[in-house]
């Protein structure tokens, strides 16, 4: 038979286990409501870590010597690797140049930071001059390429220029420099304090104190010193001595008629001051002294290889 009070008992003791689930319920409500309002405030604390956490990492992690990374608040500037560009002249010409890295000097400047340029400026007859550098810049406004520390200029002729800074402007086809120059090549060798070329014109100037030594001359001035390409002579101005085998020539200023563009013999001189004008014939080795005043005459004098001209 069966033993309803034993079943009754039973029933009994299940009573606290129906209270206990009900209390343990309890506190798991209570724990969800908590986490609920605690919710919105970690999705914040996330958020902000999410948006700091790449400012951190870019400027504790990367060394401020890291030219590929941008610094402290530098952020926003533009900074591209390997890149390259272009630039079209006056004339139409299009030179290119390349860039270890371009990036700009402040936020949308039109000037940009070149790391290693190097180029191809177009001349004439479809001929270049390459150029490199350590450094550089780029003025987008102005069309300028500005080229800083070992600065090498190598041209098709075999001419090679040295200098520590140079700019060109492809808007006006002038370049410059206002550094000490050397060049070199099959027509001899030159050194100014600084130097600038007009392409349109096809005139090299040569500033202050100037030399050059084409075959067996020399010819040194302190002020300045120009070769027009399409005459092809050489000017030269201030304090002027031609030294050559057979004469040497002082003069205030001087001009030199060479051959043409493949020999670039001397072929006439012609000297200013001291004695107006003198003109030497490199062929028939006449010399001729000038005057230009009607009170005034002209003596030469010829000793030996030397010839100078006195008032």
């Amino acid at each position: 038979m069966v033993d309803v009070k034993k079943i009754d008992a039973f029933f009994e003791h299940a009573q606290p286990l129906k209270t206990h689930q009900k209390a343990h319920q309890s506190k798991r409500e209570r724990y969800y409501k908590i986490l609920k309002l605690l919710m919105p405030s970690v999705a914040a604390v996330l958020i902000s870590l999410i948006l700091i956490f790449p400012h951190l990492k870019k400027n504790n992690f990367v060394s401020q010597y890291d030219l590929t990374a941008p610094k402290m608040g530098e952020l926003e500037k533009l900074h591209v690797e390997k890149t390259s560009f272009s630039m079209t002249d006056i004339d139409g010409k299009i030179s290119t140049f390349t860039a270890e890295l371009m990036e700009e000097t402040a936020p949308s400047s039109k000037v940009v930071r070149l790391t290693r340029p190097k180029g191809k400026i177009a001349l004439d007859q479809d001929k270049y001059a390459d150029i490199s550098a350590d450094t550089g810049y780029y003025d987008q406004n102005g069309n300028i390429v500005t080229a800083q520390n070992n600065v090498l200029a190598v041209y098709d002729n075999d001419t090679t220029i040295e200098t520590s800074a140079a700019e060109y402007d492809f808007s006006k086809n002038y370049g410059k420099g206002d550094a000490a120059v050397y060049a070199f090549g099959s027509w001899g060798k030159l050194w100014a304090d600084a130097f600038a070329f007009d392409k349109t014109s096809e005139i090299l100037y040569l500033k202050g104190k100037s030399k050059v030594e084409h075959l067996e001359n020399t010819l040194t001035s302190t002020d300045e010193m120009r070769y027009n390409k399409p005459q092809n002579k050489l000017e030269a101005f201030g304090n002027v001595v031609l030294r050559r085998p057979d004469m040497t020539l002082y003069a205030d200023k001087a001009v030199l008629f060479l051959e043409d563009l493949k020999n670039n013999t001397i072929k006439q001189i012609e000297a200013f001051g001291n004695g107006d004008k003198a003109v030497f014939n490199t062929k028939t080795s006449v010399a001729k002294m000038l005057s230009y005043s009607k009170n005034n005459r002209v003596t030469g004098v010829i000793r030996g290889t030397q010839i100078k001209g006195k008032k």
